[in-house]
């Protein structure tokens, strides 16, 4: 269930990013390409250079392969959605990167959870209320 908050909270950020971001900024743009491609290079230094994480196959790795297949699928449905390429890429390098940090935490309730549970209650709760 906690891994499932901290899915469920990157989605939820990575959707209301990519879609409440403004088109004009091309400076933050730039920089959001920037920090994602900094952020898989440090996922993947993390990854190789870690004795305790070994590859094998695991549930991440079937929701990956589901993410990017209904990506293709929806992406055939919906004309404008240009950036729903740079959504899916951003969601699996925040998948891996949750999943290294829960690999490594000493215990089951960490700041991800904690954190991750408080922006999911937030945003939740933002949904249900009018503006």
């Amino acid at each position: 269930m906690l891994r499932a908050v901290a899915y469920v909270t990157s989605a939820f950020v990575v959707y209301l990013e990519s879609n409440l971001m403004d088109g004009d900024a091309s400076f933050l743009n730039n920089i959001e390409v920037v920090y994602f491609i900094l952020l898989a290079i440090a996922i993947a230094i993390a990854v190789r250079l870690s004795d305790t994480v070994e590859f094998r196959i695991n549930p991440m790795d079937y929701l990956v392969i589901f993410i990017v297949l209904s990506a293709g699928v929806l992406a055939k449905n919906v004309p404008l959605q240009d950036n729903l390429g740079f959504m899916v890429v951003k969601l699996v390098i925040l998948f891996y990167g949750c999943e290294l940090i829960m690999s490594r935490a000493r215990s089951r309730l960490n700041s991800l959870t904690f954190f991750g549970l408080t922006a999911l209650l937030i945003l939740g709760l933002r949904g249900i209320i009018p503006e």
